[in-house]
């Protein structure tokens, strides 16, 4: 499976952009060209990238934006011995791209390096009154556009085209947030899935619909830090105890769950889920959370004689050697917030994993 990259040049027209699309695809300067598309190693990550080359005279203006839509890089090109496609990267290139898609990385790339030296060229330029572009002009104007890097090349030569890619392929890792993978275990109707539904719509859910596996996905700021974060409900009935484990693979938290009003789901905390996380993934951390909490205080409490205090959950926490206890209701929305932000601050800094207390022996010497 290939993480697809979207990558679009810009520049001048006769800055090298084709040149530069085709001796790195085919490792040969070019006499035609052919679009295309190729597979690449990025250290351990797969990446298929899509290279798109685009008309850099005035005439596409309208027609060369059509292409931008998803683009997760844009080289920015100019040719190190025409000063004025240097010049236009920043009165241009720079103003189009942010215009149409400024959430996308930007990789300024000076191109056509083998001829800042070649006495022809550098003469003619300085008949014009002008001189070859040299490095630190092309870092400097990476730095007045916000751009995210900048790199030199030569088609002709082959030096730094490779580099070239390898960067652009480096900006978009880099934009892209850390993944964190949460995952919820407990009793069926302790109210896993209605916490979830509230936590990323802010609306309790009127029905229920029985829960195998499903996803949700999204960005959140924790603590100043940017997470992808991926939330998995599981289904708590026995019939399942096969086909859930299934979802514990490379998760980061899990979200372990009872009912304060149900003591069946508060007993089996330590009967069973907690003895099956540790058999599946044992160095992972836990946050235990005690739902429903908007029921403790019930005017039917009288009939839930099984009613579960705060520092019952404390006590569950510490023999199972979870990292912290939380307490939240889905129906009023209380502390719901706060037990995903914990889940997402212990994933994103486990703790030591905690030795259960009902493990815990005395020795006496």
């Amino acid at each position: 499976m290939f993480s697809a990259i979207k990558l679009v040049v810009l520049g001048d027209g006769a800055v090298g952009k084709t040149s530069l699309l085709i001796t790195y695809t085919t490792n040969t300067f070019p006499t035609d060209y052919v679009p295309t598309e190729r597979h690449i190693v990025d250290n351990t990550d797969e990446f298929l990238i899509g290279l798109f080359d685009t008309g850099g005279g005035e005439d596409y203006d309208r027609l060369r934006p059509l292409s931008y839509p998803s683009t997760d890089v844009f080289l920015l090109c100019f040719s190190v011995v025409e000063p004025i496609s240097f010049e236009n990267i920043r009165s241009k290139w720079a103003p189009e791209v942010a215009h149409h898609l400024p959430s996308a990385a930007v990789l300024v790339v000076g191109t056509k390096i083998d001829l800042r030296n070649d006495a022809t060229i550098v003469d003619m330029l300085h008949d014009k009154r002008t001189a070859p572009i040299q490095r630190q002009q092309g870092v400097a104007l990476c730095k007045d556009i916000g751009a995210g890097g900048y790199i030199e090349c030569s088609s002709r030569t082959g030096s730094g085209i490779r580099a070239v890619f390898d960067e652009a392929v480096k900006l978009v890792d880099m934009r892209n947030p850390p993944i964190l993978k949460l995952v919820l275990v407990g009793d069926s109707t302790v109210g896993k899935t209605s916490m979830l539904i509230v936590y990323t719509s802010n609306k309790f859910p009127d029905n229920y619909l029985p829960t195998v596996f499903d996803g949700y996905c999204a960005r959140r700021i924790i603590d100043g830090n940017e997470y992808s974060v991926s939330l998995f409900d599981t289904a708590g009935g026995d019939e399942y105890d096969r086909l859930r484990p299934l979802a514990y693979p490379q998760t980061d938290i899990f979200v372990m769950c009872f009912s304060v009003v149900d003591r069946t789901s508060y007993e089996n905390i330590s009967l069973k889920w907690a003895p099956e996380i540790e058999h599946h993934n044992p160095s992972v951390p836990i946050l235990l959370v005690g739902t429903k909490v908007d029921l403790r205080n019930d005017s039917m409490r009288d009939r839930h004689n099984s009613i579960l205090e705060h520092h019952h959950g404390m006590t569950m926490c510490k023999d199972i050697g979870a990292a912290y206890y939380v307490e939240c209701s889905s129906y009023t929305g209380c502390g719901v917030k706060s037990v995903f932000e914990e889940a997402m601050r212990l994933a994103a800094n486990p703790p030591p994993k905690l030795v259960p207390a009902r493990r815990r022996k005395c020795v006496v010497t």
